[in-house]
């Protein structure tokens, strides 16, 4: 009886152990949930039989960070006489930004790359982490707020920003840099080495070709540097405009 009570205690206490370490593998910042009137649908986006809803939190982000470009500062107009032209024009920056967001899920999904993945959702946590307590992802390095997770979210809301919106904006960054790396490959830099992958893309020296060369809207760009010591301005221009002749010739 003393044995059989001993195993169930062992068992429970393992049960617990598990439990405990279950529960501490969640986000080390616990999310904060948006309000109904911050996830309220206020447009819905549609594509090849996809469909998106768009929150006003979203929307209203990119309103208080593109509405100074509009009013120049000049609050009074959102609700002056012409206020629907000045919500049209900012609209329009607006919809822009949100269409380009909602496209690279879409892109993504339609390459199989899942932007709501485990490993997604893993890399997200860990830059918010970063954010926090400082440190580097992706190549850029954050001071942090010494771990003070409040201070970080006070920082969102200078940027007019609440958490679901700042996770959507990181989900969207990955999501565009993973299609890039599907399609190009890891090709960066100089040095090629055995982890460099090629995309999906296949393109041929003559398609190279015809794009930078024969395409309507490409362009040739030549750098050339002349010392001052011995060119003027105004030979250095002379210069610029006989090889620009050459081009159009």
């Amino acid at each position: 009886m003393k044995k059989r009570l001993c195993a169930l205690l062992l068992l429970f206490a393992l049960m617990f152990t598990v439990m405990l370490s279950l529960s501490s593998c969640g986000e080390k910042y616990e999310p904060v949930e948006s309000t109904a009137e911050e996830k309220r649908t206020v447009m819905k986006i549609s594509y090849d039989g996809e469909k998106y809803d768009v929150p006003y939190e979203l929307y209203r982000a990119f309103f208080l960070q593109l509405k100074s470009t509009v009013d120049g500062g000049d609050n009074g107009v959102w609700t002056g006489a012409d206020k629907e032209n000045y919500i049209k024009a900012v609209d329009e920056l607006i919809y822009r930004r949100i269409a380009e967001i909602y496209a690279i899920f879409h892109l993504c999904e339609k390459a199989g790359i899942d932007v709501y993945s485990k490993d997604f959702n893993s890399q997200i946590q860990n830059h918010i982490e970063i954010a926090v307590e400082g440190g580097t992802f992706g190549g850029t390095t954050y001071v942090g707020f010494d771990g003070d997770y409040d201070k970080y979210l006070d920082s969102l809301k200078k940027m007019n920003l609440n958490y679901s919106t700042q996770v959507l904006l990181l989900r969207y960054q990955l999501a565009y840099e993973t299609l890039a790396d599907y399609y190009i490959g890891n090709l960066e830099g100089e040095n090629l080495g055995e982890n460099t992958e090629l995309g999906t893309l296949e393109y041929t020296k003559d398609d190279v070709k015809a794009f930078y060369l024969y395409a309507e809207k490409s362009r040739q760009v030549i750098v050339t540097q002349r010392p001052e010591t011995y060119f003027t301005k105004e030979r250095a221009a002379e210069i610029r405009n006989t090889i620009a002749s050459k081009a159009t010739a």
